[in-house]
């Protein structure tokens, strides 16, 4: 499957942080894109970002917001915010509010697309698109196993699991390897999200549930890192309230 697009918004990120505290380079990187193209035209985070979802993690994420903040305060505004009040944290607010939650996208979307194509007449009529394309997304370019060293979500959760100790592969990327490579092999059966193989779509959901929660894990280790050490300096506080914002609406699940 050709993913370069998906694997090339990394690079994105890598240019913003960058870029430091230059406000306006950053916005332009964002706004505008650099590496990744789509359709024959750049493909940007903020195209990412704006793409209508409707997602569990994305539906439960904005009713948690607007309960938490009485309003339709968008995670868009709150980039925007960052990029102009901590510029320095600029790429991991997209990476959070945005890309990880655009990954959650592709990987529900494509359930939907195999139930849509279980129930056609010539399934062939409907592409697939999904566990591919979310695995590129999530591990991006120019990227180590077991090393921090890339740009994406897979190096923002190596991050996160060597804040308490972890010196090897996060746990939450070996079981989001294990979990891509289960769908993978599903959908590589001819008969997949066919008529004659039903069950497809029902394991594509049972592991896109998974990868998502699996997903939640980094975000509870950056929150909490940062807010243990929030105190230290302003950049902690912010880093905090960033990764409190993308976590804290999801807990509105919770009795």
């Amino acid at each position: 499957t050709n993913v370069q697009e998906y694997a090339d918004l990394s690079l994105d990120l890598k240019e913003l942080r960058s870029a430091k505290d230059d406000s306006n380079r950053i916005r332009g990187i964002f706004e505008d894109g650099l590496h990744a193209e789509r359709n024959g035209h750049r493909w940007s985070l903020h195209a990412l970002v704006d793409e209508p979802k409707n997602t569990p993690m994305f539906l439960v994420h904005q009713y948690g917001l607007q309960q938490a903040t009485l309003g339709t305060f968008t995670s868009a505004e709150y980039i925007y915010e960052v990029i102009q009040e901590y510029p320095e944290l600029a790429a991991d607010a997209i990476l959070v509010l945005g890309v990880w939650m655009y990954a959650t996208q592709v990987l529900f979307h494509g359930v939907v697309l195999c139930r849509n194509r279980t129930a056609a007449d010539n399934p062939d009529l409907v592409e697939y698109v999904g566990m591919d394309e979310f695995i590129a997304l999530y591990i991006g370019r120019n990227q180590s196993i077991g090393t921090n060293d890339g740009h994406g979500l897979y190096a923002w959760t190596q991050n996160a699991a060597s804040q308490f100790g972890t010196t090897s592969e996060a746990s939450a990327n070996t079981n989001i390897k294990l979990l891509y490579q289960q769908g993978a092999t599903a959908l590589a059966l001819h008969s997949a999200c066919t008529k004659d193989n039903d069950e497809t779509v029902e394991l594509l959901w049972n592991i896109a549930t998974q990868i998502s929660t699996e997903m939640m894990k980094p975000l509870f280790q950056h929150f909490f890192f940062f807010f243990r050490v929030s105190h230290i300096i302003a950049i902690n506080r912010a880093s905090a309230e960033l990764n409190a914002h993308a976590l804290f609406p999801q807990l509105v699940r919770c009795r």
